[in-house]
């Protein structure tokens, strides 16, 4: 499993549609992260987990952080 953002919206008891809302993205652009057929842009993701009261790593529990220096 790619990642876990069908389980935790299921755990929460949000709706694709109130999150599709908040997100200002069709509810297909929900249910196409949640098959792993498509990401959420970081800005999303992290809204996404903010909507959904958890960390970027409960929705992507396999992904390790990477940060990018810019000089």
């Amino acid at each position: 499993m790619d990642n876990n953002i069908r389980g935790v919206i299921r755990e929460r008891g949000l709706k694709c549609n109130w999150l599709a809302e908040q997100l200002n993205v069709a509810p297909s652009d929900i249910s196409n992260w949640c098959s792993g057929e498509r990401k959420p842009n970081q800005k999303r993701l992290v809204k996404l987990a903010r909507l959904c009261n958890c960390s970027v790593k409960d929705l992507y529990p396999n992904i390790s952080r990477r940060t990018i220096w810019e000089y």
